[in-house]
């Protein structure tokens, strides 16, 4: 595996660094009989306990993927923190271990090892995190035959055909979730299952409505959940809004043509109100005419003398 040529090349550089130290320091030595000096045992000590140590990393690395039960916790931690990286850990986005409503046929109800909320509790998405990795170890082990290794192969993808179809089940209208994900905690396993050979494998997830994703993938489906999640949020009272502009529209309708009528009216009161100003200004003149006659008559009556 790629985790093991990592570990084999870090032990081979951490040798070579070892042997060049040995050349340099070979024609300081007086006596090629005497015993090495107390740096070497000690460099040797080191290179001892790191093999040591790498060979029981390796041990360790390799009990848990081959174990079923602890490659699901594997799954099932990386999982967790997948999602609990990007969404809120209060089970109202998701949920770990999420019994669903579907039935099984025997009595039981399926458990998905992790169960994602769509928008209004619709479109939700059931999650698994288990992955047929036996045949996977197999068909890299360098040690086997061709033979062997075609035949790990078939069998890894009759695993996967096989898993595929089992996490379909979750698929149900009862839980509102009409998709499927299968999770593998592993780039390498996911990229193995991208090949050309594996074609047939990711047309049957397909038509399953099962979809295959690694870490990477995954945190670019969530993306695209927040993405949609925030954009319904701006949008989710469009149909209030656009209910209320209608309203509104019918109330500038009503607005305009009751301002046509005032209009109207207001132009009719101005034409009357301007024929009314002009008979008052006439009025106005002729009184101010009698005025003025009167004043002239009372004038010439004080100027000319009384007869009696």
């Amino acid at each position: 595996m790629l985790l093991e040529s990592i570990i084999i090349i870090s032990l081979l550089t951490i040798i070579l660094i070892f042997l060049i130290y040995l050349i340099f320091t070979k024609d300081k030595k007086n006596d090629t009989n005497d015993a090495p000096p107390l740096v070497i045992q000690t460099h040797l000590s080191n290179l001892q306990q790191a093999i040591q140590n790498s060979s029981q990393t390796l041990t360790q690395i390799n009990t848990i993927l081959l174990s079923p039960l602890q490659r699901g916790k594997l799954g099932n931690t990386q999982l967790e923190h997948l999602l609990s990286l990007y969404f809120p850990n209060d089970g109202k986005a998701f949920q770990l271990e999420y019994r669903l409503k579907k039935p099984t046929g025997k009595g039981g109800f399926l458990i998905a090892d992790a169960f994602l909320f769509g928008l209004e509790n619709k479109n939700n998405l059931a999650v698994d995190s288990k992955f047929p990795l036996e045949n996977y170890l197999l068909l890299n082990n360098q040690s086997i035959s061709e033979l062997e290794r075609q035949a790990a192969e078939k069998n890894f993808k009759h695993n996967l055909k096989e898993h595929i179809k089992k996490v379909s089940e979750y698929i149900s209208e009862e839980d509102h979730c009409p998709h499927a994900l299968i999770f593998f905690p592993s780039e390498a396993i996911f990229a193995k299952i991208q090949e050309k050979d594996y074609e047939s494998i990711r047309q049957y997830a397909l038509e399953k409505k099962v979809s295959l994703c690694s870490p990477i993938t995954l945190a670019i489906i969530i993306n695209q959940i927040l993405w949609a999640t925030k954009t319904w949020a701006e949008y989710r009272n469009l149909d209030i809004v656009l209910l209320e502009l209608r309203k509104f529209w019918e109330e500038m309708v009503r607005f305009q043509d009751r301002w046509e009528k005032i209009r109207e009216n207001v132009l009719k009161n101005n034409k009357l109100t301007a024929d009314f100003d002009i008979t008052v200004g006439k009025i106005i003149k002729q009184a101010e005419g009698i005025k003025k006659h009167e004043q002239k008559i009372e004038k010439k009556s004080e100027d000319e003398p009384i007869i009696a």
